[in-house]
Order: structure tokens, then C-alpha cells, then sequence
């Protein structure tokens, strides 16, 4: 049986190096992916709730979708999806373009730019049918 020390364990370098599961991580974390004609989604966005999710549906209903989506707007390959070698194969059938949204927590001491960014920072990758797609970060006011 081990035993865990709590949260506020005296600031000592071990103690910060540990992580406390009764408060919600404020950096890094995603708070919610937006995809738009990405794959079998025209519209969908989908909030993350702060400690645990999980992503259920119908086998083909998209859920794959979703993680492929955060994959590829975090810098990913397609490759390493498994499902297209290419970026065009993730627009959606009949559409010219994807967006795929995903929003980070940028709060704390080792936020990124917090007077750039604010408390939040939205990866957005925009993939076409002509296999080019471009980045952009943007703050939480856009």
C-alpha cells in the first residue's frame, strides 16, 4: 500500500516534482478540439473536462477522428495516423479545406508568453485537398 504526501508537501524540490491529483493541471492541458470538414465531421467541437475523458459512440461515428485531429494539430505526421499517407485525405469528402482547433491551458509560472497568449493558446492546422496545410497560434482572444 503506498502512501502519498499531500498536496502541499513543504515546497521541498521532491514535492514539486510530484504531481497532486486533487487539483486540475493548469499548463499544457487541452480544454477543447474544434474540427471542420475533417474526415467524417463537418462541424463538431468537443470541451474536455478538467482531470479524465473518454471519447464513446458507434463504431464509425468519429471518435478516431478526434485523436487523429489533436495528432495532426500538434505537429504530427499523417503517416502516424495509419490512416492517410498524405494531408489531403483527411478533407472531408466534397469540401476544398480542414481546421482542426485545438485550445491548451496556458496558465502558471511556466505559461508560454502569458501577455502574449492569456491563459489559453488555440493550435489551429488548416489542411487543403491540394496536400498543403499551415499553422497557426493564436491567443485566447483570437
Amino acid at each position: 500500500m503506498s502512501k502519498r504526501r499531500p498536496c502541499d508537501a513543504g515546497g521541498s524540490v521532491r514535492a514539486a516534482k510530484r504531481y497532486c491529483l486533487s487539483q486540475a493541471a493548469k499548463l499544457g492541458v487541452i480544454e477543447s478540439v474544434s474540427l471542420q470538414n475533417f474526415m467524417c465531421h463537418d462541424n463538431l467541437k468537443f470541451e474536455f473536462e478538467p482531470h479524465v475523458n473518454f471519447i464513446i459512440g458507434p463504431n464509425g461515428s468519429g471518435k478516431s477522428a478526434v485523436a487523429t485531429g489533436i495528432i495532426l494539430a500538434l505537429g504530427g505526421r499523417s503517416s502516424v495516423t495509419g490512416r492517410y499517407t498524405n494531408i489531403k485525405g483527411f478533407v472531408k469528402e466534397g469540401k476544398k479545406q480542414a481546421v482542426v482547433s485545438v485550445t491548451l491551458k496556458n496558465c502558471g509560472d511556466l505559461s508560454y508568453e502569458p501577455e502574449k497568449y492569456g491563459n489559453k493558446v488555440i493550435i489551429e492546422r488548416h489542411f487543403t485537398t491540394n496536400n498543403s496545410s499551415s499553422y497557426k497560434i493564436k491567443s485566447e482572444t483570437g
